[in-house]
């Protein structure tokens, strides 16, 4: 009876000593950098961590400080507050989003030139066991090239974004003419300037009279678009009354504007169809 019981005490002792003896997770780089999202203030992007756990036992991270720099610009300094678990003896992937400063990526992309460049970021991943608290330190570089950071753009790349036909205005009307103004809004959220190429519009009495234009509206040479700038563009345009007579007689008038915009952002080109329908007295 008192060796079956030194056992049971020798057992339980040496589950207590297990967990007190944890080996520290190890850093085994990262798998991918993506963006997830992107605002005029703030860049959601991802690092895919690997941890290897080789331990026996589960471990489960608290939260997560991160520190960033781009081109020695720091971009990002904050907090995750999310918990990952660390399967015994095996690798796991830890997605770790963090918040990037727009404006900060903006200066150091800047500097950046067309081989490659590096993020060099610290990571600290807070472990639990035991009631202590362990800290892994991850520091590290990750190499991209300007062409590699272009297409993480281009993923999140939504062209309404970049054009917007806002709204017609009327400027004046007489017995043979009436003048339009077309107003673009041209807001670029990204940290990389762009470049409105063309801009083609067709203007029918109404959207279910396409057939024939009564007038044009067409961009006259090309307009960049700086990072993060955002700005109105008024575009002109005259209407023969005497091609929308038929209209004027029949009813109330409308312009139908169709047509489409080229447009260059990250070194790739882009074509944004545009639409829009006025009805005067409605602006």
């Amino acid at each position: 009876m008192n060796k079956f019981r030194y056992f049971i005490y020798g057992f339980a002792f040496l589950l207590f000593l297990l967990p007190s003896c944890m080996s520290k997770p190890g850093y085994e780089g990262v798998e991918d950098l993506r963006l997830d999202s992107i605002t005029n203030d703030e860049i959601f992007a991802t690092l895919d961590v690997k941890i290897f756990n080789p331990n026996a036992f589960k471990l489960k991270t608290l939260d997560i400080d991160y520190l960033i720099y781009f081109e020695g610009v720091k971009i990002a300094d904050g907090k995750i507050y999310k918990g990952y678990e660390l399967e015994p003896k095996s690798p796991a992937v830890i997605p770790t989003t963090v918040v990037l400063n727009t404006d900060s990526l903006v200066k150091g992309f800047v500097k950046m030139d067309n081989v490659s460049d590096t993020f060099a970021f610290t990571l600290i991943y807070k472990v639990k066991f035991n009631n202590k608290l362990l800290k892994i330190n991850v520091k590290d570089r990750i190499s991209i090239s300007r062409d590699e950071f272009y297409d993480m753009l281009i993923r999140q790349l939504d062209l309404n974004d970049l054009l917007k036909l806002r709204r017609v205005q009327l400027l004046g009307a007489g017995p043979f003419e009436t003048r339009l103004s077309v107003v673009l809004e041209l807001n670029n959220k990204y940290p990389v300037a762009y470049r409105l190429d063309s801009l083609k519009l067709s203007v029918y009495p109404s959207r279910n009279r396409s057939d024939v234009a009564i007038g044009y509206v067409e961009l006259d040479k090309p307009i960049y678009v700086e990072a993060m700038d955002h700005r109105l563009l008024t575009l002109k345009v005259s209407i023969d009354n005497i091609k929308t007579l038929r209209s004027l007689i029949t009813g109330g008038m409308s312009f139908f504007l169709k047509g489409e915009a080229q447009i260059s952002f990250a070194g790739k080109d882009f074509v944004l169809p545009l639409s829009f329908t006025y009805r005067p007295g409605t602006f």
